[in-house]
């Protein structure tokens, strides 16, 4: 795992194997360019997630589990979500 400080930047070439996560209470800003375009909709359904539902919540998991599905053309499952 690598932590990254405000003001960095990474480039992550496609069909790449990673994941991205805050496991910290502070709030995180992101800025992400996507080409070609739609994996930018699996953000934002992320986003409305996270605002609806609590992630100690057990529905938490089971909503971002049908979230990754909807967005499988663009979210390959590597293992477990457990922040």
């Amino acid at each position: 795992m690598y932590q990254f400080p405000a003001g960095s930047y990474i480039l992550i070439p496609r069909t790449t194997p990673h994941g991205q996560g805050n496991f910290t209470s502070a709030p995180v800003k992101l800025i992400c360019s996507f080409t070609p375009g739609g994996f930018d909709h699996f953000f934002r359904d992320r986003i409305h997630l996270d605002k609806t539902v609590k992630r100690g919540d057990p529905e938490f998991q089971k909503r971002f589990d049908e979230l990754r599905a909807k967005h499988r053309n663009h979210v390959e499952i590597l293992g477990e979500w457990s922040p």
